[in-house]
């Protein structure tokens, strides 16, 4: 795994059989161009420079601002669905609200301070040094946050990183400005799509707050035992529903394993759930009325759009055996396989 990690910085011959590992589980079958290397290990060993560059570069403030609120609506809809849980008793259900109101929601990038308090010198002819210690930096740094006041505006992960992700020390989630383009947003998509896209991934990381790890955490992000437990017996109930389902999947040959991927599988349900009941609450109130069937036809193609993929058997059947994600064809199938509002 080391050498697998620092083939990028090594030599050629390193480099070579790091490809055949790649031509053999992926079908990769060339290299790296040098120009992709350079600018990871910038991204990467840099964050302090790339990272503001990146935003300026492709978060411009119109954008910034449009999908702010709409990571605020569909925060507004969760805290309201979560007070319509109907399987909550009514003292859950009120902590519960109160998780929900208080999650934070982190757009575009770290603070540059924060990363300026951990820089480290830079030499101009040894590459492989400064690999080595960007590492190094970011290690004292999580070293440094060990007997530290938790920082709610922590970041783990880099503007230009596709992905996003929710935090349960922090009950915060984070969006780099990475995700705010196509597929998942662009301000001039339809609302449709972009409550499908972006809508639904922000519900995707806030469901993880109450999935089969999120629950154990409560509003004051403290881990400890909150819900009553005929709760939990029904949340275990309904779990064991999702875990089957998956369980019937295969890809490349290999079954999914249901109970690996039921917090990722739990909080795609939530999350196309909670970012469609949104969508259609923004329309009423911009309109008054429901949303023609075409708009909610789009809602669901923009969020089976981004899990579109091409993938070789062999790397399906590896995530499948590896993976705490469901491949894309179920994290869209499986999803609208039990969604009323898919099936109207």
């Amino acid at each position: 795994r080391l050498l697998h990690k620092l083939v990028p910085q090594l030599s050629a011959p390193f480099q070579r059989a790091g490809l055949e590992l790649n031509r053999r589980i992926y079908g990769v079958t060339e290299l790296t161009g040098r120009e992709t290397q350079c600018v990871q290990a910038t991204t990467h060993g840099l964050p302090w420079l790339s990272d503001p560059l990146y935003v300026a570069t492709y978060l411009p403030s119109f954008a910034d601002e449009r999908g702010l609120r709409l990571l605020r609506a569909v925060r507004g809809q969760f805290v309201a669905h979560m007070a319509e849980v109907g399987w909550l008793d009514d003292a859950t259900r009120a902590r519960a609200v109160a998780k929900a109101e208080r999650m934070e929601i982190n757009l575009g990038s770290q603070p540059l301070e924060d990363y300026l308090a951990f820089t480290y010198p830079v030499s101009p002819t040894d590459h492989f040094a400064n690999s080595q210690y960007s590492y190094q930096t970011r290690l004292l740094k999580l070293l440094h946050y060990v007997d530290t006041p938790i920082d709610r505006r922590k970041w783990g992960l880099l503007a230009s990183t596709v992905n996003a992700e929710y935090d349960n020390g922090v009950n915060g989630i984070f969006v780099p400005a990475a995700m705010m383009q196509a597929p998942f947003f662009n301000a001039s998509f339809r609302a449709a799509q972009n409550f499908g896209g972006i809508g639904a991934v922000v519900g995707h990381e806030m469901t993880h707050g109450f999935d089969s790890t999120g629950r154990e955490f409560d509003e004051d992000r403290e881990m400890r035992d909150w819900w009553d437990p005929d709760v939990v017996d029904r949340f275990k109930t309904k779990a064991t529903c999702v875990s089957r389902l998956y369980g019937g999947f295969s890809e490349g040959g290999a079954t999914l394993d249901g109970n690996r991927t039921l917090a990722e599988n739990i909080a795609d349900f939530g999350g196309a759930r909670i970012a469609y009941d949104a969508f259609t609450r923004a329309h009423r109130e911009k309109s008054g009325a429901e949303p023609p069937e075409d708009e909610q036809r789009l809602y669901f193609v923009s969020f089976a759009q981004m899990w579109c993929s091409k993938v070789r058997p062999s790397a399906g059947a590896l995530h499948v055996r590896s993976d705490r994600h469901s491949p894309g064809l179920f994290r869209a199938n499986g999803v609208v396989s039990q969604n009323p509002d898919f099936a109207q």
